[in-house]
């Protein structure tokens, strides 16, 4: 990321001020001192910003909801990537707006007593997906403890696929909140300064970037924590909680699944069999 210099940090300090609801872990960043800040993403129903290192965001009330959003009920400022924007005094300035946190939501953790149980039962259910995108999960479940294969393994993942949050990027953040929740924190730690030294942001979206440092805190969207707390409990809910996750954007709820199945070591579905050529008669 360029240095701001003070022509980007010209971000109008407008009258109009929009309330928000803040997620609990961007609360430092918010109410630390004003730093300059760049747009890295703009649609309908979210805008985020990067500050340094640090990804903070803008969301509708009907988005997804991101660990580290202010969520506001208001049309979000029109904005484009690149604009430049500002975080702190307790606010994000962008598109001529202050948007200021005036109240808190806790981000949940999930906490696996079972993991065993957890493993079984997630067996239950086979998300759709790719299956490129599945050799690469079944690569970082191979792993184990070996540097280079890790590595190999977050190298072909992160990054991969379309959207604000590539698919092989989503494999890795749910990787990363289940080590968390099941107890599991070498794992953790050791996926962790491994998506770290592979350089998520120049390898990826700035949205995924961030988003995975807050994984490496088991934080992430609520429908994941939900079906980690629905594998490990009584609950009758479990086929609700997948299918919860799995409407999750296009392409990353079959995907953090999938890295929530790769972390408990639940086994793989077999990968589809080639197409078998017919000779023209």
């Amino acid at each position: 990321m360029s240095v701001p210099t003070a022509a980007t940090d010209r971000v109008v300090r407008a009258a109009r001020e929009v309330p928000a609801v803040g997620a609990a872990p961007v609360a430092t960043l918010l109410r630390g001192p004003r730093r300059p800040a760049r747009v890295v993403a703009a649609t309908r129903r979210l805008v985020a910003v990067r500050a340094d290192d640090e990804l903070i965001a803008v969301a509708a009330d009907d988005a997804v909801a991101l660990p580290c959003a202010l969520t506001v009920s208001t049309r979000l400022p029109p904005v484009l990537c690149g604009d430049p924007a500002a975080v702190g005094d307790g606010q994000v300035e962008l598109g001529g707006v202050r948007i200021r946190a005036r109240r808190w939501r806790r981000v949940p953790q999930a906490h696996v007593t079972d993991p065993e149980r957890c493993r079984a039962r997630a067996a239950r259910s086979v998300p759709p997906v790719d299956p490129a995108l599945l050799a690469r999960a079944r690569a970082l479940a191979t792993a184990g403890g070996d540097p280079a294969a890790l590595e190999a393994a977050v190298l072909a993942l992160l990054g991969f696929g379309p959207g604000l949050t590539p698919a092989g990027d989503d494999v890795l953040a749910a990787a990363l909140v289940t080590w968390h929740a099941t107890g599991e924190h070498p794992r953790r730690d050791r996926l962790a300064a491994a998506v770290d030294a592979a350089r998520p942001w120049q390898r990826t979206t700035a949205v995924s970037a961030g988003l995975l440092r807050h994984a490496a805190s088991g934080r992430a969207v609520p429908a994941l924590t939900a079906l980690l707390d629905a594998l490990d409990g009584p609950s009758d809910d479990l086929d609700a909680a997948h299918e919860r996750l799995l409407r999750v954007g296009h392409t990353s709820g079959a995907a953090l699944c999938l890295g929530l199945r790769t972390a408990l070591g639940t086994p793989h579905p077999p990968a589809p069999n080639p197409p078998v050529a017919v000779p023209r008669r």
